[in-house]
């Protein structure tokens, strides 16, 4: 299990993510709101703050490689279930957000339907799987980790679906950094939860765990945060795109409350307190148990 200096490596990277987050949502906000062409959707040509954005998310999502070599395979036991106050928080608002998303599709299904040229079938898969994957957020906030397994899938279709349905969107260009950052989120996030599966059930990799929670973190966060600010700045006003947005963010909150947990469970303190509650069996001689016979 962890050590101290496993602890401080690990304290390092979360808190060097979390700053090259908190900066990256800065850089993508003011971009937004400066160099982003409302008419078109694109971002003004030779811009230099979206130039830089990218440089910086260039060389933090490297950064998100680090744990590969600075922990061991061994170090890190990832918790199945919800157990820090943080993880509970980003569960509520995961399973607000999907639902939330679910009945804004089913409530517009009609208006969507007939704006984008798609299937009306997959409007209605997309509700469905939206609140599956609420339930799954739900559950692990109930602490029933066994009902919760199944609907896990439900949140990598649901955010497949979300990304088809927008994807289909002919009023937003296809490149355009409101459709790609999303898109790109919604990949991150159903990668993450085929690994954030296998904690669930008995199979997981720490190491690729911690890697892709920071990246699915690292852009949730950015993406949705930006996002959310140029909506209020009416640099944005699709309210599907919004939705997006809220489950992003409830995801990057989920997200960062799993890694407190694993964070917390790899301190010297916790270390200490598993290692004392550990019953210890003494052993007797095998010289003593035949005196006690002979006697």
């Amino acid at each position: 299990m962890g050590t101290k200096p496993a602890f401080s490596r690990y304290r390092l990277f979360l808190g060097c993510i979390g700053g090259c987050t908190l900066l990256a949502a800065v850089l993508r906000t003011l971009a937004l709101c400066l160099d982003l062409q409302i008419d078109i959707g694109y971002f003004r040509a030779g811009a230099v703050l979206p130039t830089l954005l990218y440089v910086w998310e260039g060389l933090t999502l490297l950064a998100c490689l680090a744990p590969l070599f600075l922990i061991k395979k061994d170090e890190l036991a990832p918790v199945r279930g919800v157990t820090s106050s943080l993880t509970l928080i980003g569960a509520i608002l995961a399973a607000l957000t999907f639902a939330a998303t679910a009945i804004y599709l089913a409530t517009q299904m009609g208006a969507i339907a007939s704006a984008f040229p798609m299937p009306l079938a997959l409007l209605l898969l997309a509700v469905i799987f939206l609140l599956i994957g609420g339930a799954y957020f739900l559950l692990q906030a109930m602490g029933r980790l066994e009902s919760a397994g199944l609907c896990g899938y439900g949140v990598i279709l649901a955010a497949a679906l979300l990304l088809s349905v927008t994807y289909f969107d002919r009023y937003t260009p296809m490149n355009a950094p409101h459709k790609v950052a999303l898109h790109v989120c919604l990949l991150s996030i159903m990668v993450y939860m085929l690994y954030e599966l296998r904690v669930l059930i008995g199979r997981s990799l720490p190491r690729a765990l911690c890697v892709i929670s920071a990246v699915t973190f690292f852009l949730t966060a950015t993406v949705g945060i930006s996002n959310l600010i140029a909506f209020g700045a009416g640099i944005y006003s699709d309210p599907l795109y919004l939705m997006g947005d809220l489950c992003c963010i409830a995801m990057a909150v989920y997200i960062a409350g799993r890694a407190v947990t694993d964070l917390m469970l790899l301190s010297p303190a916790v270390q200490e307190m598993l290692t004392a509650s550990v019953p210890v069996t003494e052993t007797v001689p095998t010289e003593a148990l035949s005196e006690q016979e002979e006697q």
